[in-house]
């Protein structure tokens, strides 16, 4: 299950399909990295991340995403935890480190969706500026204020 959202999120990605890309997503979403956090409550929130994220493959020359899933579990019948390393490859390539991000995924009514990611990239990292440079970006110093607060 988590190869397959792999695959339709990666092959959404690199066709700039934002429809099939939104339906693979619940909303709301979060997305995390070390440094913050998106809270990502509509589709045009995601449509915004989603350009972002593009944006940063044709600067990096990128045409190619391996996605795999190192670990799964089913937490319950409707959620599953994992974890999947990427690559990222202009031609044969390798054009951007290899990172590991955590992924949980819902089931409801029959669908399964991403409903929470946290991504292993540092600052360092170019999929971190394309990640944290959309109008629903938290730092991490008040990230954990914003959680507390409601």
């Amino acid at each position: 299950i988590v190869d397959d959202t792999l695959t339709r999120t990666g092959h959404a990605l690199m066709h700039d399909d934002f429809d099939a890309f939104v339906a693979c997503f619940k909303l709301p979403h979060v997305i995390e990295t070390f440094e913050g956090r998106q809270n990502v409550k509509t589709a045009d929130d995601l449509k915004n991340l989603f350009h972002s994220v593009r944006a940063f493959h044709r600067r990096k020359g990128i045409d190619r995403i391996v996605r795999s899933c190192r670990q799964a579990e089913y937490k319950d019948e409707d959620t599953i935890e994992g974890v999947y390393e990427a690559l990222f490859f202009s031609g044969n390539t390798l054009v951007q480190s290899v990172h590991s991000t955590f992924v949980m995924l819902t089931r409801t009514d029959g669908i399964w969706q991403v409903g929470y990611n946290m991504y292993g990239v540092t600052e360092e990292n170019g999929l971190w500026d394309a990640l944290v440079h959309s109008p629903c970006y938290t730092p991490a110093d008040t990230a954990s204020e914003n959680q507390a607060t409601g």
